[in-house]
């Protein structure tokens, strides 16, 4: 699978504003399932923090890429 086939225009921000982690992860979230991808948006946040709580996806500048597996 190509990261072309999961990403729609509609899950990415840009230019975001959030003042937490835990608001980024909601704003993800939020993106992801504007974008038609979620069954369950609960799941899917739950999924998120556990992966964040193994390691931050941070990789620097203010850019993260937060990521679980899920079952649609």
């Amino acid at each position: 699978m190509r990261i072309t086939e999961l990403l729609k225009q509609e899950s990415i921000g840009l230019n975001v504003s959030v003042s937490t982690k835990e608001e980024a992860i909601d704003k993800l979230v939020d993106l992801m399932a504007a974008g038609g991808r979620l069954k369950d948006k609960a799941g899917y946040k739950e999924g998120i923090l556990a992966r964040e709580a193994l390691g931050s996806t941070g990789i620097g500048g203010g850019i993260a890429i937060p990521h679980a597996r899920w079952r649609q």
